[in-house]
C-alpha cells in the first residue's frame, strides 16, 4: 500500500482488486483514472490521446462556458483541459506547451487572458471562443464546429440542445455522444432558441422543468430527458449506445471529469452515479472504467450491478463479550462468516462456543486481526485449532515478538488457512455487502495506532469498527476525509481517553456506539469518552453491563438488542429508594377524648401527650388532625 499511495500521489491509473467471496461475478475490479486533482486528472486523460490541439475551459467555479467544448473537442481531435480564472496549473500547462494550437472556450473573466500572450510566445496559436454569456459562447463554439467540419467536407448533422442554467448534468450526459458524432451542444435559457434548426437532427436533453415542451415543438426535436439526472442519462445511452458492454463512470454531483472524460468515452457511454443511483445499465459490463475519484462504496455498487448482485437478506454484526478485549463477528447477507478479533486466550472457547451456537460447525471465512495485542488475538488460537478458517487477514507490519502472537502466526500456518495483509483498500464482499479496510494508511510507532480499522457497508447501513485506534489515527482518517457518517461505531481501545476524539464523533456520529469492556484497571470507559458520545446522541451499548450486543440491518433499517452472555455482565443496578422517615406524632393522652394525632406535644391545648410514630399512632385508631396536617 505504501507504493500505492506513492503512484497515487503521482496520478497513476489503477485497478482495484475485490476480494470475491463467491468467486462468481464476471468482473471484480474497474479501473481508475485518477488524479490528486480535476487538473491532474484532465491531464491524465488527455495522454491517452494522441492531439496537436487542446481545448481549455474553466472549472474552477462552474463549467459554465465549457458545457458545449465536446462537439469541439470530436471534431478537432483535442483534450480538454482545465485552468481556473487567473492561472493555469501546471498539470495542464506541461501538455499545453507541446500543442500547435490551443482553443480557449470563455471570455476573459473566465480564463486568464494571460493565456494568449504567454502561449503565442512559443509559437502557439491561440483562439478564444466566447460571447456575452454562456450561451453565447455555445454558439461560438458551434459555429467553429461548422468551420472545421466544412475543412474536412463534412457538415454539421445533428445537435443537442440543453438549459445553459440547470442542465449541466444533462450536457455531461451527452458530452461522449457530442464528442463522438461531431455534434454541437447548445445552450439555451430552456424556453427558446434565436435560430432556426431545421434540416438537422435535433435533440433536446433534460426534462421538461428544465426544457419547456415549447422549445421541442419549435424545434421539431426529440426529448431525452427524465425524472432525474440518473433517468435522463440511461435514456441517452439506450438511445445512442443501445447494447454498449463497456462503459465509463462518474460522479453524478461533480461533473467536471465526464466534460474532460468525453474525449476518450466517446466510442463508450458515461454514467453518472451515487450512492444508490439506478446503476442497472451496468450489468453485464464487460469493461468499467472510473473518471476520477469515486467513493468505494460506490465503486463497489457499481461491480455489484454488473454482475447482477441484488441486495437481499440481512447483515449482522455480533459483538461479543469478551470482557477487557474484542470479538466481532459479521454474518455477510450471502452466509459469508467474518470474525474480527477473538478476546484473550481465556475467552477462546466463549467466542468459539458463541459462533457454534450461531451455525454449528461454522467453516470461518475469514478470520482478521487489528493488531497483535493479546486482548485481540489470543482466543484465536482456540479458534484455530477448532474451526475450520479459510483466510486470516493480520498486519504484516505490526511489530510484537508476544509467545502469544508467535503461537497464532504458527497455527496460521500449520492449519493450512490462506495468509493475507490487511492492507488498506482490501475489500471483502458478500451478498451486496462490502468490508473495506481502510486505515492504517502508513507506519506507526505503537500497535494500537496501527490497529486495522474496517468500514462495513450495505446499502444504507455502515459500521466502522476501530480495533483500538487512537487519537493520531482518527486525527488522520478524518484529514483523509476516510471517517463517514455511520449507523454503529465499535468504540476505539475500549472507551479509553487515547480514542474516540470529539473532532473524530463529530464526523462519525453514530446513532450507536458499542464499547467492547470488562473488567479493568484503567477507567474504561472513562466518562469523558461517555459524556463525548452521549453529548452527540448516541446510544451507548457497554459488553460489560449488556452482554453481547447484536445488529440487524436489512440494508436500510437497523435493529439493536443485547443478550446476557460472556463474563459476568454488570448491569447499571437499579436505583435504591431512599429510607423512609416514620414522622413522630403526638396524641392525647389526658382526659381528653380525641381520636386525632398531632404536630407537636402543646397541640390545640393537649395534656399528657404521647409521643408515638405516624404508623403506631394509625395503628391505635388514630387519625391526622387536618389543621395539624
Amino acid at each position: 500500500m505504501k507504493i500505492s499511495k506513492k503512484l497515487l500521489a503521482l496520478g497513476v491509473s489503477f485497478s482495484i482488486a475485490i476480494s470475491n467471496v463467491s468467486g462468481v461475478h464476471a468482473l471484480s475490479s474497474i479501473e481508475e483514472i485518477k488524479g490528486r486533482d480535476r487538473y491532474e486528472t484532465a491531464g491524465m486523460i488527455a495522454d491517452k490521446q494522441d492531439y496537436n490541439t487542446a481545448i481549455v475551459v474553466n472549472s474552477h467555479k462552474s463549467l459554465a462556458d465549457g458545457l458545449s467544448a465536446s462537439g469541439l473537442a470530436g471534431v478537432v481531435n483535442a483534450p480538454i483541459l482545465l485552468a481556473t480564472d487567473n492561472e493555469i496549473p501546471y498539470e495542464t500547462d506541461s501538455r499545453l506547451i507541446k500543442v500547435d494550437k490551443i482553443y480557449v472556450v470563455g471570455g476573459e473573466n473566465a480564463v486568464t487572458p494571460n493565456i494568449e500572450h504567454y502561449y503565442r510566445r512559443f509559437g502557439i496559436e491561440v483562439e478564444r471562443l466566447s460571447g456575452n454569456d454562456r450561451i453565447e459562447t455555445s454558439y461560438a463554439v458551434a459555429e467553429e464546429v461548422k468551420e472545421q467540419l466544412e475543412l474536412q467536407g463534412k457538415k454539421i448533422d445533428k445537435i443537442f440542445l440543453t438549459n445553459g442554467y440547470k442542465g449541466e448534468p444533462d450536457a455531461m450526459s451527452i458530452a461522449p455522444v457530442s464528442a463522438r458524432d461531431n455534434a454541437p451542444i447548445i445552450l439555451t435559457n430552456g424556453q427558446s432558441i434565436p435560430f432556426n434548426a431545421k434540416d438537422i437532427d435535433s435533440y433536446v436533453i433534460g426534462g421538461k422543468t428544465n426544457m419547456s415542451d415549447n422549445l421541442v415543438q419549435d424545434t421539431k426535436s426529440e426529448r431525452l430527458g427524465g425524472t432525474d439526472r440518473f433517468d435522463t442519462n440511461k435514456k441517452i445511452i439506450n438511445k445512442f449506445y443501445p447494447g454498449s458492454k463497456e462503459f465509463h463512470i462518474t460522479k453524478a454531483y461533480n461533473l467536471v471529469d465526464a466534460l474532460t472524460g468525453s474525449t476518450i468515452a466517446k466510442n463508450t457511454p458515461i454514467v453518472l452515479v451515487h450512492n444508490n443511483s439506478d446503476k442497472s445499465i451496468l450489468k453485464g459490463a464487460t469493461k468499467v472504467t472510473a473518471l476520477g475519484g469515486i467513493d468505494e462504496s460506490i465503486i463497489q455498487e457499481c461491480i455489484n450491478a454488473v454482475n447482477g448482485v441484488v441486495l437481499s437478506g440481512n447483515i449482522e454484526v455480533h459483538f461479543i463479550n469478551v470482557g477487557q478485549g474484542d470479538a466481532t463477528y459479521i454474518e455477510m447477507p450471502d452466509g459469508t462468516d467474518i470474525l474480527i478479533d477473538a478476546g484473550e486466550s481465556k475467552y477462546g472457547s466463549t467466542v468459539v462456543n458463541y459462533l457454534n451456537s450461531q451455525e454449528k460447525g461454522m467453516d470461518l471465512d475469514y478470520l482478521i486481526s487489528t493488531h497483535p495485542d493479546a486482548d485481540h488475538v489470543g482466543g484465536m488460537q482456540e479458534v484455530f485449532k477448532q474451526l475450520n478458517v479459510k483466510n486470516f487477514y493480520y498486519p504484516a507490519d505490526a511489530p510484537h515478538n508476544t509467545q502469544t502472537w508467535k503461537n497464532v502466526l504458527s497455527l496460521a500456518n500449520t492449519e493450512g488457512c490462506k495468509i493475507l495483509d490487511s492492507k488498506p483498500g482490501t475489500i471483502i464482499s458478500g451478498g451486496g455487502a462490502t468490508l473495506k479496510f481502510i486505515h492504517p494508511t502508513k507506519d506507526y510507532n505503537d500497535n494500537n495506532e496501527d490497529s486495522v480499522v474496517g468500514l462495513l457497508d450495505y446499502n444504507n447501513t455502515e459500521v466502522l469498527l476501530t480495533g483500538d485506534a487512537e487519537a493520531i489515527t482518527e486525527q488522520d482518517m478524518v484529514s483523509q476525509n476516510l471517517v463517514p457518517d455511520v449507523d454503529v461505531l465499535k468504540v476505539g481501545h475500549h472507551g479509553s481517553n487515547t480514542s474516540t476524539t470529539q473532532e473524530f464523533l463529530n464526523k462519525a456520529k453514530p446513532e450507536h456506539a458499542v464499547i467492547s469492556v470488562g473488567e479493568n484497571s484503567y477507567g474504561h470507559p472513562t466518562q469523558n469518552i461517555l459524556n463525548r458520545l452521549f453529548g452527540i446522541g448516541s446510544k451507548v451499548w457497554r459488553t460489560d453491563k449488556n452482554g453481547h450486543v447484536i445488529m440487524t440491518s436489512d440494508g436500510n433499517n437497523i435493529d439493536m438488542k443485547s443478550i446476557t452472555g460472556g463474563p459476568q455482565t454488570k448491569p447499571d443496578p437499579e436505583p435504591t429508594p431512599p429510607p423512609t422517615v416514620d414522622k413522630i406524632v403526638y396524641a392525647n393522652g389526658g382526659s381528653s377524648s380525641s381520636n386525632k394525632y398531632h404536630k407537636t406535644a402543646t397541640s390545640h391545648g393537649m395534656k399528657g401527650a404521647i409521643k408515638m410514630t405516624e404508623s403506631e399512632a394509625k395503628k391505635k385508631g388514630y387519625i391526622a388532625c387536618k389543621t395539624c396536617f
